[in-house]
């Protein structure tokens, strides 16, 4: 039984993401073919269903039925870290930035990089209000384009519904056609 309402929640969820099918396929652990069945409508097994509420950490009761908020705790920010650690070490996802010739670490080791903030945070001295003006700042800028791509995940579901009006305009008009030469 198909359901697009299912599969426009979990279009919406990807898209904010910024994600293509093929690399959430990839992230997820599901086919290719699994994902565009499931945006297509085609509810998942609960395997899979809760493959897809790990991943993009929402409200099972939304993702499900559409009731309540997709983050009822608020907007959960997508990890910053792919989830591939070779020996605890944690691989940078490629940003836009990087992918333009920016510098990109190639390995973070997170509880290292903790520790020194902590460390300057503690100090009392200018590079803890410098470190708090520059985490304040790039969180608003996280939060910015979060913003940005839940506006684009509704577009991309608002696109889809004025395709879905359009197929059905134009079989009524067919419809109305074919009243119209069968009655003359």
């Amino acid at each position: 039984m198909k359901n697009k309402d299912f599969g426009n929640r979990l279009q919406y969820l990807r898209v904010q993401r910024k994600l293509t099918q093929p690399e959430a396929s990839k992230q997820i652990g599901l086919s290719y073919s699994a994902i565009q069945g499931h945006e297509g409508g085609g509810f998942p097994n609960r395997n899979n269903l809760q493959k897809y509420i790990d991943f993009y950490r929402c409200d099972e009761v939304w993702l499900k039925t559409g009731q309540g908020e997709p983050y009822p705790d608020g907007p959960k920010q997508p990890p910053i870290y792919k989830v591939e650690t070779i020996n605890h070490q944690v691989a940078a996802p490629e940003s836009e930035y990087e992918k333009h010739g920016g510098w990109k670490p190639r390995e973070i080791k997170v509880s290292i990089e903790i520790k020194k903030t902590i460390d300057i945070l503690e100090s009392d001295t200018v590079y803890a209000t410098a470190l708090v003006a520059n985490i304040n700042a790039f969180h608003q800028a996280i939060k910015t384009e979060h913003k940005l791509a839940d506006q684009a995940a509704e577009i991309e579901i608002l696109k889809k519904k004025c395709d879905d009006l359009i197929k059905r305009i134009a079989a009524l008009e067919a419809a109305g056609r074919k009243t119209n030469f069968r009655g003359a």
